[in-house]
């Protein structure tokens, strides 16, 4: 019995092409991934950070006029309850933004998205975008300073570079796509 060999096509084109839709799908996995450590970065800096959630809820709680001290012991419960709320909320829509992201650029580099959606390009840019309005302080504040640097802070900031890397190289491996591809049709 003969069985038909697999014969890959070995051009130089392919081979591009290829390699830059692996990557594709792995900055893709990776956005998800620096996702989850986004969220974790909230909660640790919320909790353990130098301005704490606790701390910002009892100023909030002070803020709160009640005149009826019957009424005063259900304040604390409600604005730990809603802070909590709108942080799950909060870090559920960040997460749902970078997992559309994330799972379209996997998708489109491995091929199994049903059509072409380009939309996590434009959300990639935007993301990117302010990531680099945000960061850039944080990266300006490490350079030129005389006293020790902080770890945590400098650790932080390598993933958070990282992390542009990530988006920068995912827009580039979509762009040598497209251009592959282009070639082919050519």
């Amino acid at each position: 019995m003969d069985f038909p060999v697999y014969q890959p096509d070995n051009s130089e084109r392919a081979i591009s092409l290829r390699r830059h839709r692996d990557a594709l799908a792995i900055s893709g996995a990776a956005v998800i991934a620096f996702s989850i450590w986004d969220m974790i970065k909230v909660f640790i800096e919320l909790f353990l950070g130098e301005e704490t959630l606790s701390s910002m809820v009892a100023t909030v709680i002070e803020a709160i006029d009640v005149t009826d001290p019957e009424d005063m012991k259900y304040v604390p419960l409600i604005a730990w309850v809603t802070t909590v709320t709108i942080l799950l909320l909060a870090c559920a829509a960040i997460f749902f933004y970078h997992f559309i992201i994330g799972i379209s650029a996997y998708r489109a580099g491995r091929q199994t998205a049903g059509k072409k959606n380009r939309l996590y390009l434009v959300l990639t840019v935007l993301i990117l975008a302010v990531s680099l309005f945000f960061y850039t302080p944080n990266i300006l504040h490490f350079f030129p300073r005389d006293e020790e640097t902080d770890q945590i802070g400098l650790a932080t900031l390598l993933v958070e570079l990282t992390s542009i890397a990530n988006y920068l190289f995912l827009l580039y491996s979509a762009y040598r796509i497209h251009q592959l591809e282009r070639e082919a049709l050519s």
